[in-house]
């Protein structure tokens, strides 16, 4: 038997020539994997960040209605006597009636139905409100995303006392929105 000896450049690959090249190959694909699960992550909180702001945006929108409820309670948000021998108008929240109008439960919200953490109060009632109704679809599980706003004072008039604010008074309000990424 005659053995034939092969020529140099029809040898092909070696094992270690394929497992390298195997090994870049699949770093190339980890590293495409890795940018676009990162790429996708961040375009879901950023869409989620921008429906907050929305949100916020419609909140802030909404409470400037409720600014000249004339004989509302700063401290606890009862508008049921007027002072100052202001009559008492019906608000902005067309959804209730009488007092109820003041109050930001039953507005209408991107959900239906705005509520307030606070309950049937004035909306611009000092302490913090934590409002629901507004960007559904992140205030439910897993995100549980809330808007909150906190009615710090009326500067114009002084602190949170159980006065009604003046006609050129305004209240000082801090918007916060906060949820879970899964």
């Amino acid at each position: 038997m005659t053995r034939r000896r092969r020529r140099a450049g029809s040898s092909g690959f070696s094992l270690v020539e394929v497992m390298v090249a195997m090994l870049i190959g699949s770093v190339m694909v980890t590293a495409v994997l890795g940018v676009s699960v990162t790429a996708r992550t961040g375009g879901a909180k950023s869409t989620h960040r921008q429906m907050f702001d929305q949100g916020i945006a419609q909140v802030s929108a909404e409470l400037k209605e409720y600014v000249t409820a004339c004989g509302c309670k700063k401290s606890n948000g009862d508008c049921s006597s007027p002072a100052g021998g202001c009559t008492l108008l019906s608000g902005p929240n067309t959804n209730n009636a009488g007092i109820a109008t003041w109050y930001l439960n039953g507005a209408a919200g991107a959900g239906g139905n705005m509520t307030d953490s606070q309950g049937n109060v004035w909306a611009l009632a000092c302490g913090v409100h934590t409002i629901t109704g507004v960007v559904p679809t992140l205030e439910a599980a897993p995100f549980n995303g809330r808007i909150s706003y906190n009615v710090v004072g009326w500067p114009g008039a002084g602190a949170c006392t159980a006065s009604a604010p003046g006609t050129n008074d305004t209240p000082q309000i801090q918007f916060t929105a906060s949820w879970t990424e899964p």
